[in-house]
């Protein structure tokens, strides 16, 4: 007996689909909105979140620590089509140079309790409306090896940044490094955190066998 057409469709579809993403909306203490995680950017001691919930509203293991901001934002675009204007319209952000008498050079984002299986896609959006300069921020992505992407958030109203598949280190934690971009060319260096978008992917290795074992389990109930 042949085994059906569509039960090999949708083993494969089934192979490929992936976890719901983790929202993070940097900036001000918005009211908790159902599938987003929100994170105050408090100056210098930022937030933390414990056991962050996807966008389906399902609770994960996942915890964020967020350090090193000067504070939030809230000069972003209401106008995006990428995400709501919640998140869009506020950012947490940092300068090199002083700010109110204070230099924050490096914000960090630390995700832990990471999948160690799985890899981890990150994307990122910012915002700042109404100026007329370049405020690229530079987004280092590190766990056991390390991506970097560049987003310019002036006037930014739908652009976003995706780093490559990362992977945790052993101990389940990837670091985000924020400072301003090579091509940042505001006086003080200000650059943005509004939203970061967290995606996982099987490794290509563990998808294979994860297919590969699926469409044996359905030839054997041939």
């Amino acid at each position: 007996m042949r085994v059906p057409i569509v039960v090999l469709v949708v083993a494969v579809l089934t192979c490929g689909a992936g976890a719901a993403p983790i929202l993070f909306d940097f900036g001000d203490a918005d009211p908790p909105l159902p599938g987003w995680n929100i994170v105050f950017a408090e100056f210098v001691t930022g937030d933390t979140i414990t056991d962050a919930v996807d966008a389906n509203g399902a609770p994960t293991s996942v915890d964020l620590a967020l350090s090193g901001t000067r504070g939030l934002n809230a000069a972003g675009t209401t106008a995006s089509s990428v995400y709501p204007s919640f998140a869009t319209s506020d950012n947490a952000f940092g300068s090199i140079g002083l700010h109110g008498g204070y230099a924050t050079p490096n914000m960090s984002v630390v995700l832990s309790d990471l999948d160690v299986n799985l890899q981890y896609r990150f994307v990122f959006f910012a915002s700042r409306a109404g100026v007329s300069d370049n405020r690229e921020a530079q987004y280092t992505v590190t766990g056991a090896d390390s991506d970097v992407v560049y987003l310019d958030a002036a006037n930014n109203i739908d652009t976003t940044v995706t780093t490559a598949a990362i992977t945790p280190s052993a101990s389940g934690e990837i670091s985000v490094d924020i400072t301003a971009g090579p091509n940042n060319s505001n006086s003080l260096q200000y650059y943005y955190l509004g939203v970061m978008e967290v995606n996982a992917v099987p490794e290509p290795v563990t998808l294979a066998l994860l297919c590969l074992g699926g469409l044996a389990a359905v030839r054997r109930r041939r």
